[in-house]
């Protein structure tokens, strides 16, 4: 899973992921110690309750969220993460839980077949870009799979 935000990028492998769950509710409480907490939406380096140092790539009025538990070399050990909609949020959980069974899904539920057969990639792209002239557009985050 390749995560895009603003100076906070993050790969994480399949090897590395222990655990994918999607939690209900607030997200814990806790600090942000590196990163952006906007109204809107929170990414980068934060420190929650109950779950040490994390990475946040979340909408902040979004109540639900997936949490990935990875076991990486920089000490995060768990990624929050969601959409614009506890309905988007609930079909990434899925997708991310297919990714991580290393399952091949189609076009429609968001992976392409890579070129050996091996799923794809899921991009979550969290930056956003403003139109620069006529005809281009404006856009939040996108799933991006390849």
């Amino acid at each position: 899973v390749v995560f895009d935000a603003a100076m906070y990028d993050k790969t994480v492998t399949r090897e590395e992921v222990q655990n994918v769950e999607l939690i209900s509710g607030d997200l814990p409480s806790g600090v942000r110690t590196n990163g952006y907490g906007g109204l809107e939406k929170s990414f980068g380096h934060f420190r929650l309750d109950g779950y040490g140092d994390c990475m946040l790539y979340v909408y902040n009025d979004v109540p639900c969220a997936v949490v990935l538990t990875v076991s990486d070399t920089d000490g995060v050990s768990y990624v929050f993460v969601n959409e614009e909609s506890t309905e988007k949020t609930e079909a990434l959980y899925k997708t991310l839980l297919a990714w991580q069974a290393g399952e091949y899904l189609n076009m429609e539920n968001g992976f392409l077949r890579g070129e050996n057969g091996e799923s794809g990639t899921v991009f979550i792209r969290k930056n956003q870009r403003r139109p620069r002239g006529p005809g281009v557009y404006r856009y939040k985050r996108e799933r991006r799979l390849y």
